[in-house]
């Protein structure tokens, strides 16, 4: 008996923490893979850190067999989106890093005249959402990614964001984490789009080590 109250008890606890309301809301979409981070915090210290990688069974580009029998059979493409938790107490630093880097006040590139001025031809662009208190913001930033010796963004806008992006790098191995999932899937093709939906990559998992 005394079991069966310590397993309700946790339950409880568990469902109760899940139908919280977060009071922040972090949302970070990336490029170069089919990821987006989501970083919530609520009452009392508690953060939950969730990392959702979107992708689609099969080729994205079927052969005209393959494009015939999927007519002949009515078969659509299967998307697959999958998630990976963040360590609770890695979610709370992320939230600190951003914060202190100023991810709240974060303007849109189309908003800033320099920023806007510098293009891209099908360029990935890397969101950042906020929502927080009275502030309810999506910004976007063409081809920006994590910082290095050589790719210091000139324009301080896009230099803001890419210092963003560069916490979310060096604190989780998104790379390992985008392989993990792939070994715990079935062996076969998988297709996502780049590049604002004009490339398409496509991987066979068993390939992956």
């Amino acid at each position: 008996m005394k079991g069966i109250l310590i397993i309700i008890v946790v339950f409880l606890s568990f469902f109760s923490f899940s139908q919280e309301i977060p009071k922040a809301v972090y949302e970070i979409s990336l490029i170069s893979r089919p990821q987006k981070l989501i970083l919530n915090e609520y009452e009392y210290e508690k953060f939950e850190g969730l990392i959702i990688t979107e992708i689609t069974k099969g080729t994205g580009n079927p052969n005209f067999l393959q494009r015939f029998w999927k007519k002949i059979w009515k078969i659509d493409n299967e998307e697959l989106v999958l998630h990976s938790k963040i360590n609770n107490n890695t979610t709370k630093e992320l939230i600190l890093k951003l914060r202190e880097e100023g991810i709240e006040t974060l303007e849109d590139c189309l908003n800033d005249e320099e920023c806007s001025k510098i293009g891209f031809l099908d360029g990935g662009t890397v969101t950042f959402k906020v929502k927080i208190d009275e502030i309810d913001r999506l910004v976007g930033f063409e081809e920006i990614y994590p910082l290095t010796e050589n790719n210091k963004e000139k324009n301080q806008l896009r230099f803001k964001a890419q210092k963003l992006l560069t916490i979310l790098y060096n604190d989780i191995d998104l790379n390992k984490e985008f392989l993990n999932l792939f070994k715990e899937l079935p062996k076969r093709k998988y297709h996502w789009y780049q590049a604002s939906g004009s490339n398409i990559v496509t991987i066979t998992n068993r390939n992956i080590k």
